[in-house]
């Protein structure tokens, strides 16, 4: 809708448009820019990329845990020691791993519950992300 209105106001140079997406914006970015033609609008002049994703989620989540446990054994002293005990490998690949469960349940559910019940994640945003693939 907010691509419609720049298109539509009289003071904005059609020829000259510029989106920029920050990150799940930029990854939408390209979809944007092909519904604008799909809808008949003049082309997108231009598109900026701001923090979009370089890799797959599923990519950037292992990523995530690989940086978590390395600096889980920098840490020193007590705080190190506890960190060490209580975030291992085996527990976050686990804890990915329900919630991945969660994701994927039967009947495709809208939202899961996670932290006791505490939070709620909206499964399908992550059943839309896993299935993005940068290539």
């Amino acid at each position: 809708e907010a691509v419609r209105y720049v298109f539509a106001h009289p003071r904005i140079d059609k020829s000259k448009i510029v989106l920029m997406g920050h990150s799940e914006g930029a990854i939408i970015l390209p979809i944007i820019c092909r519904e604008v033609k799909k809808a008949g609008l003049t082309d997108i002049f231009g598109c900026i990329f701001y923090a979009g994703f370089g890799e797959t989620l599923e990519k950037a989540l292992e990523l995530q845990r690989e940086t978590i446990l390395a600096d889980v054994q920098m840490e020193k002293g007590v705080k190190g020691f506890i960190l060490r005990s209580a975030v291992t490998e085996d527990k976050l690949v686990k804890q990915y791993e329900s919630l991945m469960k969660k994701v994927h349940a039967e009947g495709d559910p809208d939202f899961i519950s996670m932290q006791c019940g505490l939070v709620k994640q909206p499964a399908k945003w992550w059943r839309e992300h896993m299935a993005y693939d940068v290539e």
